[in-house]
């Protein structure tokens, strides 16, 4: 069977959810999970996983395939409104 995953990988869209979770939550978040600090707006991706939105950064890739980090769980209010696509995957 498939699940639907949505996906919001617009730079646009992601910058209007950085504003919204602001500086000072963003750089407690990395903090806690010990990573370094974003570089680059275009390795962000925000992912809907059945009832919540999670920030995510490649930090590195394999096989040329971007491999995701979990940084934030944003709040619906913080969720950007435009951008959003849907893949489906196996489960």
């Amino acid at each position: 069977m498939k699940r639907p995953l949505f996906i919001n990988t617009n730079t646009e869209a992601i910058t209007e959810a950085l504003k919204k979770i602001g500086k000072g939550r963003l750089e407690a978040a990395i903090k806690i999970k010990d990573l370094e600090m974003p570089k680059r707006k275009a390795k962000f991706l925000i992912e809907w996983q059945g009832n919540r939105g999670v920030l995510k950064y490649a930090y590195s890739t394999y096989a040329n395939k971007p491999e995701y980090t979990d940084i934030a769980i944003l709040h619906n209010e913080e969720l950007p409104e435009f951008g959003w696509e849907i893949k489906w995957y196996r489960y």
